[in-house]
């Protein structure tokens, strides 16, 4: 009996496996991102749950940015992983400081955390400290697959 390579048919089958292996990695990382932000955190005592410290993933408070993280395919074994929501990438890299101006009214009004009421034209926030939720996801979802011997390639720069 004769054996037959078929190198198309391999090529297939191999490109098929990665794929798989691939795909569930992307959704590894983010069920593990969502996983990070559920966990206790170690910061200041907010009014609903403890803050999150710099450094370590957001406390959840509206669920907003985890019900966003998707998954896509861009093509074979490639998979993206993210959040379209703008607060994932000011929490995932932090923001300088800014001017907060009110949009439909001639001044802003709140209530900060002692009680008292505030009327302001503006305000000047200092800034949020990186509170990454993505990466950490990545490196634990890599560690991993490399103690498998499965995940080979590089993570996304720091």
């Amino acid at each position: 009996m004769a054996v037959v390579w078929k190198p198309q048919a391999f090529m297939r089958h191999v490109e098929s496996d990665l794929d798989k292996s691939t795909r569930r990695a992307a959704l590894m990382v983010a069920k593990e991102a969502a996983r990070g932000m559920r966990a206790a955190k170690t910061g200041k005592p907010g009014p609903i749950q403890r803050r999150s410290a710099p450094g370590e993933p957001p406390a959840v408070q509206t669920k907003r940015l985890i019900g966003s993280i998707k998954t896509e395919k861009l093509r074979d074994a490639c998979y993206r992983v993210g959040s379209p929501e703008k607060i994932g990438y000011w929490l995932e890299f932090g923001t300088r400081p800014y001017t907060i101006k009110p949009k439909n009214a001639p001044y802003l009004r709140f209530q900060t955390s002692d009680g008292n009421w505030v009327t302001t034209s503006e305000v000047h926030h200092p800034g949020i400290a990186a509170r990454p939720w993505l990466r950490p996801a990545m490196l634990k979802t890599k560690a991993l697959f490399k103690g498998k011997g499965i995940w080979k390639g590089p993570v996304a720069p720091k």
